[in-house]
């Protein structure tokens, strides 16, 4: 599938599949315990991880649509980023995708 979008006279288009983003369970372990302000040294917290990387074990080997990039999709690793910092590596991944080197 993919979404496309008109600028100008400039037709843009992306697969949904082409960007993947990514970050490993302990990050998403680190993540969710502050959103939820859970002592890190808790065992809540340590709930949180093994939980996460039941799900992860899950969702990755089940035989239909398994969690996983596409084999040509452009990983992302949002390991510490800030939101922000995200966004501007999607944001340039974007542009790479559809200018090429032109950006």
């Amino acid at each position: 599938s993919s979404t496309s979008g008109v600028r100008g006279d400039l037709l843009l288009s992306l697969r949904l599949d082409e960007l993947y983003l990514d970050a490993s369970v302990e990050e998403r372990a680190r993540r969710r315990v502050l959103e939820r302000d859970i002592d890190p040294a808790s065992a809540e917290a340590a709930e949180i991880l093994v939980e996460l990387r039941r799900r992860d074990q899950l969702d990755s080997s089940r035989p239909i649509a398994p969690l996983r990039a596409a084999d040509d999709a452009v990983v992302i690793r949002t390991d510490g980023n800030e939101f922000d910092q995200t966004v501007r590596l999607v944001v340039d991944a974007i542009r790479a995708l559809t200018f090429g080197s032109e950006t």
